[in-house]
C-alpha cells in the first residue's frame, strides 16, 4: 500500500493551491484582500509549512477564489478528487446553502476515494458531468478506475472506462475497438442523452481506466450559478 507522508500531503496541496490563485490572477497580497485571509499563513499553506492548508482555510481560499470566477471544489483542493478547477462568471456573494452543498454521502464517497487513490498508485477519478452514461452511471457520481496506457488499452475493450483523450479532455465513456491503428470508438449508453456529440471515433487516447469502484450520489454536483 502506498502512503503518502504529511509533509507530502501538505506540499501537493500547496502546489493545488498555487495552482488556484495563479488561475484566478493573483498575486498573494491580492489574494488577502477583502478576505479573511494572512499573506503569511497563505504563504506557508503554499509551501506546505506546519502541517499545510486545513480544510478551514481551504473553504476560505475558495470562498475568496469564487469572486474571481474561480469554480473548484473542496475535495479537489484538498485530496485532487473530482473535476478539474475552472473558470466561470464572477459574482460577489453566494449562499449558506451552497457553501453546505456537500451531504454526508459525499463526504462518505470523498474518504473511499482518498483510500483507493492511496492503495492504487496509479488510479484516477472522475465525477460524472454528463448523461451520456445512464443508467449505469448518472449526474454526480463518483467513479474510480487503474490507469493503462499504450498497448494496454486494449485490455479495456468493451469496458466503461475513465478516459483522457490527447487533448487533455476527461470522458467516462464505453471503450469499442477500430479498423484505425492506435485509435477507439468512445460510445455512451443513454439513447436518449442530451450530449451534442454522444459517440467520438476513432479517437486516440493517453490512458483508459475501467472503472472498478463506483460511489452513487443523491445530491447532484452543480456549478455555483445552478446550472
Amino acid at each position: 500500500m502506498v502512503q503518502l507522508t504529511h509533509s507530502s500531503i501538505a506540499e501537493q496541496r500547496g502546489a493545488r493551491l498555487k495552482r488556484l490563485r495563479n488561475l484566478g490572477n493573483l498575486s498573494r497580497k491580492e489574494m488577502c484582500n477583502n478576505a479573511d485571509l494572512n499573506i503569511n499563513t497563505l504563504k506557508g499553506w503554499e509551501i506546505g509549512r506546519h502541517g499545510g492548508l486545513t480544510q478551514q482555510g481551504a473553504e476560505k481560499i475558495l470562498q475568496r477564489l469564487r469572486k474571481e470566477g474561480v469554480q473548484c471544489s473542496l475535495e479537489w483542493l484538498l485530496h485532487e478528487i473530482g473535476p478539474e478547477p475552472s473558470i466561470g462568471s464572477k459574482f460577489t456573494e453566494i449562499s449558506q446553502d451552497t457553501q453546505n452543498h456537500i451531504t454526508d454521502d459525499r463526504e462518505r464517497a470523498i474518504k473511499e476515494l482518498v483510500f483507493f487513490k492511496q492503495l492504487h498508485p496509479d488510479a484516477v477519478d472522475f465525477q460524472v458531468n454528463d448523461d451520456g452514461m445512464e443508467p449505469l452511471y448518472c449526474l454526480g457520481d463518483f467513479v474510480g478506475g487503474i490507469k493503462r496506457w499504450g498497448d494496454g488499452i486494449h485490455q479495456a475493450l468493451e469496458l466503461p472506462c475513465i478516459v483522457q483523450l490527447h487533448s487533455g479532455e476527461t470522458l467516462l465513456r464505453l471503450v469499442k475497438p477500430t479498423a484505425v491503428p492506435n485509435s477507439y470508438h468512445l460510445l455512451t449508453t443513454n439513447a436518449n442523452s442530451a450530449l451534442e456529440k454522444p459517440h467520438l471515433y476513432d479517437v486516440q487516447l493517453t490512458y483508459a481506466a475501467p472503472v472498478i469502484w463506483v460511489r452513487k450520489i443523491n445530491l447532484l454536483h452543480r456549478n455555483i450559478d445552478g446550472k
